[in-house]
């Protein structure tokens, strides 16, 4: 668990480095440009067909800058007024050049990999909370020793594409001889199919707190 985390993290530490550079390269394009404001003459589509703005430079002639595929995150309707930023010496040479054009794709892209780093930061979270109730349990806890038998492989997250199963998991109907009470322990998750793991062995150990048989953890 904590690699997957770890990879999540730096994976999304990449996505949102790469959505920063998005950014500033972006911003570097309208230096050293005169503004001006432009209309939206073509709206574009939500099927990746652009908009178009027409704009008058300082010469008098009127131009035409295009709307780039950015813009999904941000609906342009004819008629709408947009900030303009074109080369005084070849206005042809023209971006719109409003907060939606330069950062929606640094938005969207930092935005996704902020979601992977959550996600990674949670899962390091849990895999310390984890290693601590296991060190509690092997100081604190009672222990269990559970036949093969008994122990039943759980199917974890599928594949969005492939279907092929991601993640396994152990759990094991557990009884507390002192109390009587019933609970489930259940492992770690294993990438590959635990098979072999319990091909190995006889029996599981199993190690729980006796005032709340819940916090336990199956080895």
């Amino acid at each position: 668990m904590k690699r997957n985390s770890l990879f999540a993290l730096g994976v999304g530490v990449v996505i949102v480095l790469l959505g920063v550079g998005l950014g500033v390269w972006n911003n570097s394009q309208l230096a050293g440009k005169t503004r001006t404001d432009g209309t939206v003459v073509v709206s574009g589509d939500r099927d990746g067909e652009g908009g178009v703005v027409r704009f008058t430079a300082a010469d008098g002639r009127e131009y035409l800058a295009d709307i780039t595929s950015w813009s999904v995150l941000h609906q342009y309707w004819r008629g709408d007024i947009v900030a303009v930023a074109y080369d005084p010496d070849d206005p042809n040479d023209a971006r719109v050049a409003d907060f939606h054009e330069t950062y929606s794709g640094t938005v969207f892209i930092g935005g996704f990999g902020g979601l992977i780093i959550l996600a990674g930061v949670c899962g390091l979270f849990a895999a310390r909370r984890r290693r601590r109730l296991t060190a509690w349990l092997a100081d604190h806890g009672r222990e269990l020793h559970v036949p093969v038998r008994s122990v039943r492989v759980k199917e974890g997250a599928r594949g969005s594409k492939s279907d092929k199963i991601l993640s396994y998991s152990l759990e094991a109907s557990c009884v507390d001889p002192v109390t009587g009470q019933p609970f489930t322990a259940k492992s770690e998750a294993f990438e590959q199919h635990p098979g072999p793991y319990l091909a190995a062995r006889d029996h599981v150990r199993v190690l729980y707190d006796p005032a709340d048989p819940r916090r336990n953890q199956l080895l």
